[in-house]
Formats: structure tokens, sequence, C-alpha cells
């Protein structure tokens, strides 16, 4: 928290808000956490570092769940920091990159392809409508 190195989470969102604000003192901004992915979501208990290696260790030693958890908190609690408006697509997208029935109907048609990424029937029914509630909120 706190940080202004660009090579961080806080940082480099610190310095995007300040570059759109520079540029248009207007401007609203909002935050949206990204959804959970095959990899990394809410079931995931693996370590961090199944999935590569990290310059952190401390990092790599976090479930990958709980690196989750903490990424989208990150994200939360510089929103209130800034009060800027905060959307939680982790949490309540809807979303289900675990579930092979899913997978073949709103990722790419097949359980061993891309879970990171949902299809343009996904995007329609689960993130679009919910993308367009909060610009709507707060525009």
């Amino acid at each position: 928290k706190g940080d202004t190195d660009t090579n961080t989470l806080w940082g480099a969102m610190l310095a995007t808000i300040n570059h759109v604000y520079d540029a248009n003192p207007d401007a609203l901004i909002g935050v949206i956490t990204p959804g959970p992915w095959g990899a990394i979501n809410s079931f995931a208990t693996d370590k961090m570092s199944s999935l590569g290696t990290h310059d952190d260790s401390g990092i790599s030693e976090l479930s990958i769940n709980e690196w989750a958890e903490q990424y989208v908190s990150t994200l939360e609690e510089f929103a209130k920091t800034y009060s800027l408006p905060v959307l939680d697509l982790y949490h309540g997208s809807g979303l289900r990159p675990w579930n092979n029935n899913f997978i073949n109907d709103y990722y790419h048609g097949t359980n061993d392809t891309d879970t990171t990424h949902p299809n343009s029937e996904a995007m329609k029914k689960y993130i679009a409508p919910k993308i367009a509630s909060f610009i709507e909120s707060f525009a």
C-alpha cells in the first residue's frame, strides 16, 4: 500500500490514474478486478510456485487462492484509498473456469483450451451487463 514504484501493482495503478487526471482532470475512473480464471480461482489450492518461479519467495509460498484474494483486496483497497468505484468480477462475475461444462459453453469450446479468457457468449451474458451497470452507476 502506498508504493509509488511502477513495478508494483499499487504504484502502476497510481501512475496510471495520475496520468489520466493530468490529461483530463474531469475523468471518471473506476477499478474492475479480473474475473476468476482457470489456474487462479478460489478453488485453486496449489502454491503459486506451481505456476512458475517468482522473484519474491513470499509469493511463491502463497496458495494460489491466497494470492488471488490478496491481489483483489489490493485493487479494492487502492480504489477505496483514491475514492474510486470498484467492480469485483473475481467474486461476482458468475464465471466458473473450474467447471468443465461451463468451460465448454463459455470459454473456447473444449476443456483443454484457454480458461483465462471467456468467449463472446460469456462476455455478453456475464461480463458486459455488469460493466455497463457499473459505468452507469458513476458516470
